[in-house]
């Protein structure tokens, strides 16, 4: 039990050093380059749906691949350069939440498939979904990436978090902002297509 508390504290204590850590770094942002970063963020949520239906107008699905690929190279050059050339930890890997990193790709590909497959298959009146085992795999999955955070020391989400309160609003309120997300950026687009049938491109622009 004294190991166990000492290990506790210590890990409280390395967590509240880099939480000052980051607040001191974060300080140190000039005000103008907040703002900078603030109208990117605005501009890639008006750009992004406008480039996704250009592309699903003039590629392949096999093409649009290679964007993301672009884009995933894009944004690690730009963390390499904003790191200044900090050298790569690979040690961190190896203590990292491998069954984590695992689990969470089953149930987020699971759920994905579910809610798109479902509406027009018939849900699990599917014969697709019911072979795949969609549902079942979403649970075992879910079940395991629950348990493997609450016991590695070195989770990949601290899900105790959500015991406080300023931290769990504050997730409720990016849930609901998501929600929000979702019906103007996929929900009124796809319902203008519907309706107008209009090009991928035209609609995302609407």
């Amino acid at each position: 039990m004294t190991t166990t508390a000492a290990a506790i504290r210590t890990e409280k204590s390395s967590r509240s050093r880099n939480i000052e850590q980051f607040n001191e770094e974060s300080k140190q942002v000039p005000s103008i380059r907040k703002r900078a970063i603030l109208g990117l963020l605005g501009a890639i949520l008006v750009i992004g749906p406008v480039i996704g239906g250009y592309c699903s107008d003039n590629f392949r699905p096999q093409s649009i691949i290679c964007v993301e690929v672009l884009s995933a190279s894009a944004m690690f050059a730009m963390w390499r350069y904003s790191s200044e050339g900090a050298p790569l930890s690979f040690d961190l890997f190896r203590r990292g939440d491998g069954a984590g990193m695992a689990t969470l790709p089953i149930v987020l590909c699971a759920l994905e498939t579910l809610l798109e497959e479902g509406e027009t298959d018939g849900w699990l009146g599917s014969t697709f979904i019911l072979r795949l085992s969609i549902v079942a795999v979403e649970i075992v999955a879910i079940i395991a990436f629950v348990m493997v955070t609450l016991v590695r020391k070195q989770q990949l989400m601290h899900l105790r978090l959500l015991v406080r309160r300023n931290f769990c609003l504050g997730t409720l309120t990016n849930i609901f902002f998501g929600l929000s997300m979702y019906g103007w950026v996929y929900i009124i687009p796809l319902v203008i297509a519907v309706v107008s049938m209009v090009t991928a491109r035209s609609r995302s622009v609407a």
